[in-house]
């Protein structure tokens, strides 16, 4: 059965009656839609560290699974919405949250906006991961993952090993009878160690996943790849020094370090934040926003990613939109409300964390994309400075664009060449300047892990973020413990 079927005998009507349910409800609207959805979650998990005085393990093992279910009616008159939920599949829940918002708005008829474009691309299997394994096939993988650990390095203490996946069924009916419905798998695995040496411990973590299956990231090649990277990072940190402060060259390494741009740049590009003028690239299109050379992109089209879409939550195709284009504000990331209110169009950048909620002009999968240098030269023609390979969290003042960020991985380079890891940096400056004065951009774009978050008035959504190596002789400062 597909999943409009699906979703039509739950409501017990046919497609004809469900356009007319929709139409009705929005009566008088310019725009709006009905959000179906169900969505099922499972994780698995298992941490273990030996027993007090004893060389035996204590492990515990924990799984969870849920399922949730329910359609978001969403009316928007002039620019502004109102939306009522239910995880009531009946006409007559349907109904109720039309004549609320009927009562809210009122029902002067306005001319409907026209709907998104059908497309028929596919960017991620519907393929559903929570049937793919059983539970103790799970845990038999998480236990191989933690003796493995433990077998590279006599100094691990602590292994914790989660395997989470979920499902989502989607529906869209408008009142013009657009209809349009996706399947989304999303799975990860994370793995984090704990090393101890001269009652000093340290921890690292590493992860993958993406809108896949767990066979595409279960195979031993991964897994054991990771438990290498977060051994590799506890023992980094076991090492590291107090990380010196000032202003400084700063080289970021590729992948998680994007989180840098996703919170600076990304958020105060989305077309809300610019309709509203809160952003600080409100007034800026067109002019040169960074160096020549910095092209910034958001894609919802990159297969099997966190944050790829085939359609966004309102319907509309997804795309790759440029932002930043050698240098130059050249595209915002809209919603179908963003886009009327700056006279452009959508660019399938509507998303809403569930049925709960209503849809906000959101990042998918953002990147700065390559340069010309290899990340050695990058490295070998700075003398002096820091590198940064990843984030532990930071904060943006939305109206200066401000930023302040916490170095989880930080190395001081000396003499062309990385040196000692340091602990206690933060990376503090303003994404304008910041900007303008990358001066070297690496060939290594990478995303991260595939395991990344993005939160915004309230919602969270998977996304994915990356960057190559790249490095800002400006607009930056260093600061540190030492």
């Amino acid at each position: 059965m597909s999943v409009t079927n699906d979703f039509l005998d739950r409501f017990g009507v046919n497609a004809a009656a469900a356009t007319n349910l929709v139409a009705d409800s929005l009566k008088g609207a310019d725009d709006g839609e009905l959000f179906c959805e169900e969505i099922w979650d499972e994780a698995v998990s298992r941490s273990s560290q030996p027993k007090p005085g004893s060389t035996e393990l204590d492990v515990q093992t924990n799984s969870s699974y849920s399922e949730d279910g329910g359609f978001g009616l969403r009316r928007v008159v002039d620019g502004n919405y109102g939306y009522q939920f239910a995880t009531d599949f009946s006409t007559c829940a349907v109904k109720e949250a039309g004549s609320n918002l009927n009562a809210v708005f009122g029902v002067s008829p306005h001319t409907l906006f026209p709907a998104p474009q059908v497309s028929a691309q596919s960017f991620y299997g519907s393929a559903n991961p929570l049937t793919e394994m059983s539970y103790e096939d799970k845990f038999a993988l998480l236990e191989q993952v933690d003796n493995y650990a433990r077998s590279q390095d006599s100094r691990v203490r602590r292994v914790t090993v989660a395997l989470i996946g979920s499902m989502s069924k989607v529906l869209i009916v408008r009142p013009d009878g657009f209809m349009c419905e996706d399947i989304r798998p999303l799975v990860q695995l994370r793995i984090s160690v704990q090393i101890e040496e001269n009652g000093r411990t340290e921890a690292g973590s590493s992860a993958l996943g993406g809108r896949t299956t767990y066979a595409d990231i279960i195979a031993d090649v991964h897994w054991k790849h990771h438990v290498g990277v977060a051994l590799s990072a506890a023992n980094s940190m076991l090492k590291a020094v107090p990380c010196p402060s000032g202003e400084m060259p700063v080289v970021l390494g590729p992948g998680w370090a994007g989180v840098l741009l996703h919170e600076a740049i990304g958020h105060p590009l989305e077309g809300d934040a610019n309709a509203e003028k809160t952003s600080n690239f409100h007034n800026k299109m067109g002019q040169m926003v960074a160096a020549k050379g910095v092209t910034i992109v958001d894609s919802g089209m990159d297969q099997n990613a966190r944050g790829a879409l085939n359609f966004d939550d309102e319907g509309t195709a997804t795309e790759k939109t440029t932002l930043i284009e050698d240098g130059r504000l050249v595209g915002l990331m809209h919603d179908r409300i963003s886009a009327r209110k700056l006279g452009t169009v959508s660019t399938g950048s509507g998303r809403r964390e569930n049925f709960r909620f209503p849809v906000l002009p959101r990042m998918r999968n953002t990147y700065l994309e390559n340069g010309q240098m290899t990340p050695a030269d990058i490295i070998s023609q700075t003398p002096n400075g820091i590198y940064i390979t990843d984030f532990s969290g930071g904060s943006v003042q939305s109206a200066t664009g401000q930023f302040v960020f916490n170095a989880k991985f930080a190395f001081l380079i000396e003499n062309g060449k990385l040196t000692k890891s340091l602990k206690g940096a933060t990376l503090m400056g303003d994404p304008y300047k910041a900007l303008m004065h990358m001066d070297m951009i690496g060939n290594n774009l990478e995303y991260d892990a595939g395991v990344g978050m993005c939160g915004k008035q309230g919602q969270s959504l998977p996304v994915n973020l990356g960057q190559p190596t790249l490095r800002l002789m400006g607009g930056v400062a260093v600061g540190g413990t030492a």
